[in-house]
């Protein structure tokens, strides 16, 4: 299932809007220059959120909007354009779900994001039992306002490294030896990310998306465990001995100066959808949760300086810490 079509007369744009939705929204997304291949997406997959260019020369946004909602008059939309006229632009606040300028794309995962919950809100049916949890305002006496339950849970990414946390815990010189001991230890949370966070804040306050991670910790171990292929002994800690070569004799040879060992934290990356129903109307409200959960793997890898100036990195597989 691809929830998430993209359309510019600029596919290289087009395919670059639908990275960013993947990377940033863990939503699948495809990309198209064309308003027939479109229009067939729609009747062939399961589109929830298009993303539409108002200007193309084959058809206009809003032309291709309607003609979509022939076929699913359920699917969201957003109008994505940089040459957009006052007039079109007011005519797409009539028919499409949201408007965002090209100058500020970093935007579109949020907005993407906020459309597939409301499609999922739209097939939504009341939930009663099996919650996850309840909340109460202050000025409410009669007992929980809000049931939250728990829908479904996906893996996005069951090896996710952020670029960004990789740290050297040792560095070795050309010709020493060092040893060092390693402790597995380490905490696993589960944390909503950033691009999901932000877009919730008009839904949920900070203390329930808290207490509803929370909640959802337990199920995420299970299938966290059910993900991981690697078997590892049960040691808490091991001692390690590691060198460098010297420099050699022959100093127009190229040779590691130093080198760092390194790691980072993985991830396993997940989507929680969580049914979110009013006790006083039953309405129902379904919101996505992009969550990233600790695996009790690290991730190593060697960076070697070498003497001509380059830096070689050297993948050395995964651990437990």
């Amino acid at each position: 299932m691809t929830p998430v079509l993209v359309v510019d007369d600029d596919l290289t744009y087009a395919e670059s809007c639908a990275e960013l939705i993947i990377r940033r929204a863990g939503l699948e997304a495809m990309a198209t220059d064309s308003s027939d291949v479109a229009l067939s997406a729609v009747s062939d997959a399961r589109i929830e959120v298009a993303v539409l260019d108002q200007r193309m020369p084959q058809m206009l946004g809003t032309e291709l909007l309607r003609k979509m909602r022939e076929i699913n008059p359920l699917v969201r939309a957003i109008m994505l354009s940089a040459e957009a006229t006052p007039e079109e632009v007011g005519e797409g606040y009539d028919l499409f779900n949201g408007y965002l300028p090209k100058s500020r794309i970093s935007n579109l995962p949020d907005k993407v994001m906020r459309e597939y919950a409301a499609y999922q809100s739209s097939l939504a049916v009341p939930v009663a039992s099996g919650r996850l949890l309840a909340s109460s305002r202050k000025y409410l006496v009669f007992g929980p306002r809000t049931n939250y339950r728990l829908m479904g849970i996906e893996i996005l990414d069951s090896s996710l490294i952020d670029e960004a946390t990789w740290e050297s815990y040792l560095q070795l010189d050309a010709g020493e030896e060092r040893s060092y001991v390693q402790t597995r230890s380490g905490t696993r949370k589960s944390t909503v990310e950033r691009e999901s966070h932000d877009s919730l804040n008009a839904s949920l306050e900070v203390s329930i998306l808290e207490d509803l991670t929370a909640k959802l910790d337990s199920t995420l171990e299970q299938v966290s465990k059910r993900s991981t292929e690697l078997e590892l002994s049960a040691s808490e800690s091991f001692e390690r001995k590691v060198s460098l070569p010297a420099e050699p004799s022959d100093m127009s040879q190229v040779y590691v100066k130093s080198r760092h060992l390194s790691r980072t934290p993985i991830f396993v990356r997940f989507r929680a959808l969580v049914a979110k129903q009013c006790a006083c109307c039953g309405k129902v409200t379904v919101l996505p949760l992009i969550i990233r959960r600790y695996s009790g793997f690290y991730a190593t890898r060697h960076e070697d300086h070498l003497s001509d100036g380059r830096v070689n990195f050297v993948d050395t597989g995964k651990v437990r810490v």
